[in-house]
Formats: C-alpha cells, structure tokens, sequence
C-alpha cells in the first residue's frame, strides 16, 4: 500500500486490513513523502498490529508517484504473489481468504482479478464487475477492469513485464493492465467472481473523486503510452480512441471545452470516415448521458472471432 498524505483515511484502510480472515501474510507500507501525520499514524498502527502471522514492513520512498512507491514495496515483497491497495479504500474481512482459496485450487493462475464497489460521498454503493472475459483487454481499456486494488499477479510476472511505469502519474494501472495482459497466456487471467469485498471511497480528497480536467496532460500520456503499448493491433486503437473521445465528452460536462477539442481530435485524426461517425457517436452519447460510453464502443467495434480471424487471415 502506498501512501501519502492520509491522515484522515488510511487508519481505516489499515483496519481493514488487519480485519482478513486468513492468515498469515505481510503488509508493506510505502510512505510516498507524506507532509502530515500519516507518517506517525502508520507507525504507532504497525507497533499496535504487527504478529508472528501478520508482519508489516514501513518503506519510506521520498521521490515523488505512486508508482514509484509500488515499486518500492514490489522489490522488498518476498510472497509468491502481490496485490495492490489504495490508501483510501477499504476491503472486507474475507477477501484475502476468497484469493487464497482460488489459487489453492487453481495454482496455474498468474493474475486474479475480481469487481469493485464504488461508494459516493452520499453513502451509494454501485458494483462493478467484469462482463467480457473474451474481451478483456478492451474492457480494461474502458472500464479500468485492472485497476489498483482489483487483481492479484505473481510476482515474478509482475517484474518480469516492468512493473509500475514510474514516468506516468494517473492511468498508470490502466497502462500496467494492458502489459500484463499481452504478456500473460489468457489461460492463466481468472476472474474471481461473487460480490465485490473492495471498496473504493470517492470524494474531494480521495483519489477516485479528482476531475479529468485537473489531470489531462497526465492522462494523455497515459493513453499515449498505452497505444504504443499494443502496436499494430487495429481494434485495440480503436478501442484506445472511444476511451479518448469518452475522455473529451468528460472534459466538456466539465465545462473544458477547450481540452474538450483536443482529446476529440486526436480520437477521429487517421480514421475512415465510418469510424469518425461512430467515434462522434460515442463522444455524443456520453456527453449527453454522462456514461455509457464504453457499452456502445463495445457494441460498435465488437471483437473479432475466431472463426473471422481465420477467414481474414486465408
């Protein structure tokens, strides 16, 4: 877990933590340069909680970025396999036990992902769970299937597909997803299914509530790396594309209109005629309706099935 400047939240977090059902297995702490009293209270909470079957490492990382602390806490992880969590967030009691139990008896599994709950500042809860395990990598594109704190990789994998990028500042597990599954054989990606036992708290302060606006030339190169990540691959740049006309009809129900015409721009530059009109398509539903931008893009660009590769490629 990486944190900074939680004071107000990571106690909770924390508690959740030290709440799982199974045991035993290690917490790693990485303070990113916190400024307030988060420093002391992960201190005097490690002192509290930390057992013989529940060890808990404090890694100070001062250079600034999540990713940069991930990867701290990556290099001093001696488990077989690792997760990820937010400092904000909050995970049932039974949740590391439903991951062990799946791996016990799929012991082949190289990454397990599971839903999300999301809960508003009003105390609304919404799922959110994986639906096209043919599809994933479009459906992590647009719907962050990958995200932080929904899957768990074995570590050696992890390393060996680069780890966190540390020159990305937001979008960077969306950007680490795409790698892990170009690299990882479909195979050995399962699904945990059953409720989400995640929950991410959104906010002001919290790292899900921030606006696209305030971040757009970090998300920009984050969809910028992303495409380069899956190279020639027509249909996943297309996919990339509806995520970057989603993102300007986002920065436009923000009143950036400007940053608007920019992301859209750079969506529809190169493409056929047919698929500007779907682009706009999708860019419009989702400026009116405020989601659902993603469902048509799925619907739009389907994948392409076996049986169509085999015919395309004879």
């Amino acid at each position: 877990m990486a944190v900074k400047d939680r004071e107000q939240s990571v106690a909770a977090a924390l508690d959740s933590i030290f709440s799982q059902s199974y045991r035993p297995f290690s917490l790693i702490i990485t303070d990113n340069g916190s400024t307030d009293r988060t420093s002391e209270i992960i201190a005097n909470w490690a002192e509290r909680h930390r057992s013989d079957d529940f060890d808990i490492k404090i890694i100070k990382e001062e250079a600034p970025g999540a990713s940069k602390a991930r990867n701290r806490g990556l290099e001093a992880a001696q488990t077989e396999y690792v997760m990820f969590f937010d400092s904000d967030d909050i995970m049932e009691f039974d949740h590391l036990e439903r991951i062990m139990k799946h791996l016990d008896r799929f012991p082949e599994t190289e990454l397990l992902h599971w839903g999300i709950a999301i809960r508003d500042s009003d105390g609304w809860t919404t799922q959110k769970f994986s639906r096209h395990d043919n599809d994933l990598l479009a459906e992590h594109i647009l719907y962050g299937t990958l995200a932080t704190a929904r899957f768990c990789v074995r570590k050696e994998t992890l390393r060996k597909s680069g780890a966190w990028n540390e020159d990305l500042s937001t979008w960077d597990d969306l950007e680490l997803g795409v790698r892990l599954i170009n690299d990882i054989e479909p195979g050995k990606i399962h699904r945990l299914n059953g409720p989400a036992r995640v929950i991410a708290i959104t906010g002001e302060n919290t790292l899900t509530g921030k606006t696209f606006s305030s971040r757009s030339e970090a998300h920009t190169r984050s969809l910028e790396k992303i495409k380069e990540n899956i190279g020639d691959d027509q249909r996943s740049g297309l996919i990339i594309d509806a995520r970057r006309a989603i993102l300007a009809a986002e920065y436009r129900r923000e009143g950036s209109a400007d940053l608007s015409a920019r992301e859209l721009k750079k969506a529809l530059d190169g493409r056929s005629f047919r698929e500007i009109l779907k682009l706009r398509s999708i860019y419009s539903f989702q400026k009116v309706a405020g989601r659902g931008g993603s469902a048509l893009t799925l619907w739009m660009f389907p994948a392409i099935k076996e049986n169509e590769k085999q015919a395309e490629i004879g």
